[in-house]
Formats: C-alpha cells, sequence, structure tokens
C-alpha cells in the first residue's frame, strides 16, 4: 500500500514549508529554510546534504 502525502507547498526563505507528514523529509526541508541567508558556496553544501537526504529517503520507501 502507499501511502499519499499532501503536496509540499514551497515558500522558500523565512516562510518555510508546510509539513509533509514523512518526519525525513520535514526534517530536511526544515534545514533548508534559512539557506538563502548563506553565502553561495554554503548553500551549494546545503542543497546536496539536502539532495543526498532525499535520495535516501526515497530509497528506504521505495524498498519497503
Amino acid at each position: 500500500m502507499t501511502e499519499t502525502h499532501p503536496p509540499v507547498q514551497w515558500h522558500g526563505g523565512d516562510q518555510g514549508a508546510e509539513a509533509t507528514g514523512h518526519p525525513e523529509v520535514d526534517a530536511v526541508l526544515a534545514g533548508l529554510a534559512d539557506v538563502s541567508q548563506m553565502p553561495p558556496a554554503q548553500q551549494v553544501a546545503r542543497y546536496a546534504e539536502a539532495h543526498r537526504a532525499l535520495a535516501e529517503t526515497l530509497r528506504t520507501i521505495d524498498a519497503s
């Protein structure tokens, strides 16, 4: 059975994103809330880490 979650509405900046209902995804999105305030090099690193975490979460979901 596949779980469905409400769509994420990304607002960027300080507004954050709506909760997805998936704790790992919500944690990654929360970690991106302040990315616009970082220097570009740090933004790249933060997005790369977010991508890695989301890809791992997706692999975990797909495996179950």
